[in-house]
């Protein structure tokens, strides 16, 4: 009887094995069906139920990479950053040389400000795969936030070499000349991301940028006046933001400065309501755009329209009342309406708030006066 027990046991004992491994394989299987159902949801945008069966996977066998990636993928298309790059170290960790999380990992970081880290991960991106465009194009990116403009110039151009076809390069590598002062080098190469990708606004928006850097309103050229068509593009293939129509008004209401001191009134006022329009639209899409306001009363103060300039500085001065120049701009206008003790106390509030501000109206078509001479003149007026 003891040798029978001694048997069943041993029996048993060597059966053990066999069935871990069958329940192994059992639940591999399980975890193999939730991650291709998550996968399936994934690439039909159903990404809460991808998350729930991609999490689901990883509870049942969490050393497999390719599960921490494609949740990590998950949450980044959802938006959800911090969990991405919780789950894409995860995938890197388990399998180093898992280039797409890399990749992925570097997107993510790079969305969130952490400039550094998606360095890192792109250099690792670049070690693994030396022959692709991706990292280079990626890391130079990175470096123009990092205000390392030289290297991300020398990164986009080698992914340029690998990729010409890729119209987001020469769109970046225009911003790195844009940083660089380079403008003109800059104009080019966001010219050849339109030529690639010609119904891109933001391409349009940053060559319109370009263009307005190019010269100011004293330039006798027409080159930065080319920035109206862009920014009207950018307008026209949906990037119709309040800082586009910003740009635009500024484009004009500098034109408008242009025509002016060449003595042609008639363009100067054509302008100087365009310009309006373009400021009271930024206006109707954001409130509280003080700038707008500010340029909105610059156009009314040239077109003699006095009450209605004071009007929005003061609105400008309301959204933000410790910007200096406002406040010497609603001086100017008070001064010139002979309001001139309302003028003395706005100069001396730019006094209080900026003791280094020395010059007034650096854009618009008048001899800028150090605003102690300006208070003196007013107080003359005064007396």
């Amino acid at each position: 009887k003891g040798y029978l027990i001694s048997l069943i046991t041993a029996f048993c004992i060597m059966l053990l094995p066999i069935v871990c491994l069958a329940e192994e394989e059992d639940i591999g299987k399980k975890a193999d069906t939730y991650f291709n159902e998550g996968y399936q949801s994934y690439f039909k945008n159903d990404l809460d139920n991808a998350i729930l069966k991609f999490s689901k996977a990883i509870e049942l066998n969490p050393a497999r990479s390719n599960y921490h990636l494609f949740l990590g993928k998950a949450f980044q298309k959802k938006g959800i950053m911090p969990k991405a790059i919780d789950e894409l170290k995860f995938a890197v960790e388990i399998e180093p040389d898992l280039t797409e999380a890399y990749v992925k990992l570097g997107e993510c970081l790079y969305s969130q400000g952490l400039w550094m880290d998606a360095e890192n991960a792109f250099l690792k991106v670049i070690k693994l795969k030396p022959d692709d465009f991706e990292g280079y194009y990626k890391i130079g990116q990175v470096y123009i936030k990092n205000k390392k403009v030289d290297d991300a110039v020398s990164n986009l151009l080698k992914a340029k070499d690998m990729n010409p076809e890729e119209p987001n390069i020469p769109f970046y590598l225009g911003q790195a000349y844009l940083e660089k002062d380079e403008i003109f080098l800059a104009i080019s190469e966001f010219g050849n991301a339109i030529k690639l990708e010609s119904n891109n606004p933001y391409y349009y928006y940053w060559r319109g940028n370009a263009y307005f850097a190019s010269g100011d309103y004293r330039d006798p050229n027409d080159y930065y006046w080319r920035s109206v068509d862009d920014y009207q593009k950018a307008i026209e293939f949906g990037l119709a933001t309040p800082y586009v129509y910003f740009m635009y008004g500024n484009t004009i209401l500098n034109r408008a400065f242009y025509c002016t001191t060449a003595n042609r009134k008639e363009d100067s006022l054509d302008l100087l309501e365009r310009s309006i329009v373009k400021y009271k639209k930024v206006i109707e899409m954001e409130a509280k755009a003080s700038n707008a306001y500010n340029n909105l009363g610059l156009a009314y103060f040239y077109l003699g329209r006095l009450d209605e300039s004071i009007t929005a500085y003061k609105t400008a001065i309301d959204l933000e009342p410790v910007v200096a120049f406002f406040h010497d701009n609603l001086g100017d206008a008070y001064y010139k309406k002979a309001q001139f003790k309302e003028s003395v106390t706005e100069w001396n509030l730019v006094k209080e708030l900026d003791t280094n501000y020395v010059m007034s109206q650096v854009y618009a078509p008048v001899t800028p006066r150090p605003i102690k001479q300006k208070i003196r003149e007013a107080k003359r007026r005064v007396e």
